[in-house]
């Protein structure tokens, strides 16, 4: 009892100073308890203690980012569709290429077979067209010895009167004049292979046409003439 009585005693000696000191103190605890209470609501409003604590995934605190992040991500099925597409369009782009590649050799192998065969047959005119004309001009010169040919008029020839036909040679050049000239079979007569020779020599042939033998400076001509006591 006395020394409860003491402890009265000096908390009432001490009580200016208590009475400054306790204002302080509850302020201190008061400061404190405010602090640990922002910490806790701070800690409670974050959304990863409350997803842990309801047992849920994670919640983005952007929804509008989210939500444009999954609408620009396509999903495997469309990204499995895109690459079928994309396939079918390269392989129809590549039937596509090869169908024109195919057409344009096809046409061109075609427009080549026409251009040969215009060729050919522009040859084969040209060829034709030459050879009627070559024909012709030989009936020139035949018919140039055949205006000069005589039958011989000399004293043996009247005696013996020969008659036959003389194959000769004769080379002209391209504007008809005589180069050379030959026997190539005899008639048996003398007389009338020496006279074929002469007219072969005398006669006056004209000249080629442009169209016949190409590219030859002189041609060679075979023909025969028929004597008789008649002609």
């Amino acid at each position: 009892m006395i020394l409860q009585e003491r402890h009265w005693s000096i908390i009432y000696y001490y009580r200016e100073q208590i009475s400054y000191l306790f204002p302080l103190l509850i302020c201190v605890i008061g400061w404190l308890a405010l602090n640990q209470l922002n910490k806790v609501s701070d800690l409670t409003s974050q959304p990863e203690f409350v997803a842990y604590l309801s047992n849920d995934p994670i919640v983005s605190s952007n929804p509008v980012q989210e939500k444009r992040e999954k609408s620009t991500t396509p999903s495997k099925p469309e990204i499995q569709k895109f690459e079928e597409k994309s396939k079918s369009q390269s392989d129809s782009k590549s039937k596509s290429t090869a169908s024109e590649n195919i057409t344009t050799s096809t046409n061109a192998a075609v427009q080549s077979n026409l251009q040969e065969s215009s060729e050919k047959s522009s040859e084969a005119n040209q060829s034709t067209s030459a050879a009627a004309a070559g024909v012709r001009y030989e009936g020139l010169v035949l018919a140039a010895l055949e205006k000069t040919k005589r039958y011989p008029t000399s004293r043996e020839a009247r005696e013996s009167r020969p008659e036959g036909v003389v194959r000769i040679w004769l080379t002209l050049d391209r504007s008809g004049n005589l180069l050379d000239c030959g026997l190539l079979n005899s008639s048996g007569s003398n007389l009338l292979d020496n006279e074929a020779i002469r007219t072969a020599k005398r006669a006056t042939y004209p000249a080629f046409p442009s169209s016949v033998y190409p590219g030859e400076n002189s041609h060679r001509f075979t023909t025969s003439l028929k004597f008789s006591i008649n002609s």
